[in-house]
């Protein structure tokens, strides 16, 4: 009930942002089609996500040039903040809030790494304009009130500070550090191949493969391999959810082929 409830604020954000979008339930919730492209699934709880959903977002947003994402309200521990960008088996997660500043705009602070809301600096410039005003990391520890240690940690790209020990840092050397993020760099899909189960979609698999194909597989939806070449194309081995498969393949404009036992050699070649 709750994760519907988010689903539909986030429908009608897009809807009123201008966006084309799909209404589906399974490994993703919504997706938008157009210039800009999204993956979302919306979960209330983030600890819900289960990493074959994951894998499926991923998988999917990769081939089809879009941004994976998931909109979610809490982890199992608290409520997440809508200042910072989340990760969830290598998928962006945002607040609501966060999200909707998202479509909005183009640009990230901080994110979260390990419970930790963090920002990137520029550290060669970090390093260029310490040197110029002649501070040396035990100075600048002695001005931010930060270890030397961890002052080159930073400075040297091992770590990546929180946003408060970022501040002091900016302030000590009179000078802008912190990074933002586009969309592009914290929604880049990870493309990482799903290998088929069954016997006829591995035979299918290493076909397309041998023709030059990049394919993946996917878990637990209508469209069982999804590849590319020239074009994005999808593949349905039974009759099992076909009209869903067929309603995935029209919105995403892929091509769509329901194959039931037919060999698809030759006519894949020519396509090749």
């Amino acid at each position: 009930m709750r994760e519907n409830l988010l689903k539909r604020k986030v429908l009608s954000y897009l809807a009123k942002q201008g966006y084309e979008t799909l209404d589906y339930f399974g490994s993703f919730d919504v997706a938008t089609k157009g210039e800009e492209k999204f993956i979302i699934k919306t979960l209330f709880n983030i600890d819900a996500l289960k990493e074959w959903q994951a894998n499926n977002i991923k998988v999917l947003s990769y081939f089809l040039n879009a941004k994976p994402l998931i909109v979610a309200k809490k982890d199992n521990r608290k409520e997440l903040s809508d200042k910072s960008v989340y990760h969830r088996h290598e998928v962006a997660v945002l607040h609501f809030n966060l999200f909707k500043k998202m479509i909005r705009r183009n640009e990230f602070l901080s994110y979260s790494v390990r419970g930790a809301h963090v920002v990137q600096l520029d550290c060669e410039k970090m390093k260029r304009v310490r040197q110029e005003k002649k501070i040396s990391l035990a100075k600048l520890s002695y001005k931010t009130g930060i270890s030397k240690k961890c002052l080159y940690e930073i400075e040297s790209g091992k770590i990546r500070p929180r946003i408060q020990t970022a501040r002091k840092i900016e302030k000590a050397l009179n000078t802008k550090l912190v990074k933002t993020l586009t969309k592009e760099e914290v929604m880049k899909p990870r493309f990482e191949k799903i290998m088929p189960k069954s016997k006829e979609e591995l035979e299918l698999y290493r076909m397309l493969e041998e023709l030059g194909y990049e394919v993946s597989a996917l878990i637990n939806m209508p469209i069982q391999l999804i590849s590319k070449m020239k074009e994005v194309v999808a593949f349905k081995l039974n009759k099992d959810r076909i009209k869903e498969a067929e309603k995935l393949a029209n919105f995403f404009e892929m091509r769509f082929y329901f194959l039931n036992k037919q060999r698809p050699h030759n006519l894949l070649q020519e396509e090749a």
